[in-house]
């Protein structure tokens, strides 16, 4: 939820207030995916084996959770943050309108 809340308010600008409403409108419809520690280090696994460092950690835990969970897609304001992560996902920007 804290990603989200910061990605569509910094990174995509939309009005906090309204970001807060809608997150508590559309809480039951959100899949909350608890990482053990084998899914920490499959993440690290990840970012090391694609050249990668620093917080691209917390791209790969993104990632790693949205397979875990099943999902079919990875929206993101920021295709490249996933790019080089090799992940299974399709990655699909997303941006205000």
């Amino acid at each position: 939820m804290a990603e989200c809340f910061n990605s569509l308010t910094y990174r995509l600008g939309f009005a906090p207030r309204e970001i807060r409403r809608t997150m508590r409108i559309t809480l039951e419809r959100f899949t909350f995916v608890t990482m053990e520690p084998a899914g920490y280090q499959a993440a690290t696994d990840r970012v090391i084996e694609c050249g990668l460092t620093g917080d691209k950690i917390y791209d790969a835990l993104h990632a790693g959770a949205a397979e875990k969970a099943g999902a079919c897609v990875i929206y993101t304001s920021n295709r490249r943050d996933f790019a080089a992560l090799k992940t299974k996902l399709p990655v699909q920007r997303v941006a205000p309108c």
